[in-house]
């Protein structure tokens, strides 16, 4: 995330609820639910392409290998995919 900015916003406590809430049930942190939903309103509006995300970024250098059991690695891509991230350790 080398090239990003923080956006803060103040709202309402009930508005700050609901957000932490929803971003709960849906596994994500507040920050993450919010930078989802701009990015989505943003591709939707047409203000920005499609596919975007991570072309600044460089290969990371250091790779580590963790050998999943196929029980364990179904569980980590049906929650990546509910995140809408990639399966990841």
């Amino acid at each position: 995330m080398k090239n990003t900015r923080i956006l803060r916003t103040r709202v309402p406590e009930t508005t700050h609820k609901v957000v932490e809430a929803i971003a709960r049930q849906q596994q994500l942190t507040e920050s993450a639910w919010l930078r989802r939903l701009i990015e989505t309103t943003l591709q939707s509006s047409g203000a920005i392409p499609q596919c975007i995300e991570g072309k600044d970024e460089e290969p990371r250098q250091a790779r580590l290998m963790v050998r999943l059991l196929p029980d364990d690695r179904a569980l980590l891509s049906a929650r990546a995919g509910v995140r809408g991230i990639p399966a990841a350790t």
